[in-house]
């Protein structure tokens, strides 16, 4: 409950600056609440096909990042690196805690 309270506070204080940035701008309330309800409405037409590009970009790498996870074998990574232990003389003294 708590984290949804910090965040509806939070989306409610960054619309409240928007909005205000768009008053000083010389917008009325009204156009000002639009520009943040509907940002597409002021977007220029090149905004919008970078704001795109990079969407499509991010699903495409979801798409191979999952079409991968896929590609494993069932019973996980059957190449996980084993703990070889090596036993130095030097080091018979030392007990096994690390102090001597």
């Amino acid at each position: 409950m708590k984290l949804i309270a910090i965040s509806f506070f939070i989306s409610v204080l960054l619309a409240c600056i928007a909005i205000g940035m768009n008053l000083l701008l010389g917008m009325n309330l009204e156009r000002a609440v639009i520009d943040i309800v509907n940002p597409f409405k002021v977007m220029s037409p090149m905004e919008m096909v970078m704001f795109f590009l990079i969407i499509g970009l991010w699903g495409l790498e979801m798409f191979v990042a999952k079409k991968n996870s896929l590609r494993l074998p069932q019973g996980g990574n059957s190449q996980q690196p084993q703990r070889v232990e090596q036993h130095d003389e030097r080091c018979a003294h030392v007990g096994e805690n690390g102090h001597p």
